[in-house]
């Protein structure tokens, strides 16, 4: 999708695991509002704010799997050359059956134990 950031290549060795991912060039989000000195017009933030929730759209609704992603923050939200925002660090997030959210809708199950 285009507002997650690409997985490029991983490497296997043993116990240890490595990911890698495209380079976006223009940094986080979180550098851009606190570090940057560059100020986004309310155009360009509700151009970041639709980007990412079209990455969550596509996590939440449209996987096969809903991937929840339950660390969205400014430094998790990386841009691209084109100031296109794409989500990163899926190191917290949690895997959910297509059918969760309709059998807790209707009740059958909270997703609570005890």
């Amino acid at each position: 999708h285009r507002n997650l950031v690409k997985l490029v290549g991983f490497c296997i060795d043993g116990s240890k695991k490595l990911l890698v991912y495209e380079y976006l060039s223009n940094g986080s989000l979180a550098n851009l509002l606190f570090q940057g000195g560059m100020r986004l017009s309310w155009k360009e933030r509700m151009k970041i704010a639709l980007d990412v929730a079209r990455g969550l759209l596509y996590l939440h609704e449209e996987c096969e799997v809903r991937i929840i992603h339950c660390n969205i923050k400014p430094g998790n939200i990386l841009m691209d050359e084109a100031w296109t925002a794409k989500i990163s660090d899926f190191g917290l997030a949690r895997l959910l059956k297509r059918d969760y959210y309709s059998r807790t809708k209707n009740g059958e199950d909270d997703g609570k134990s005890g």
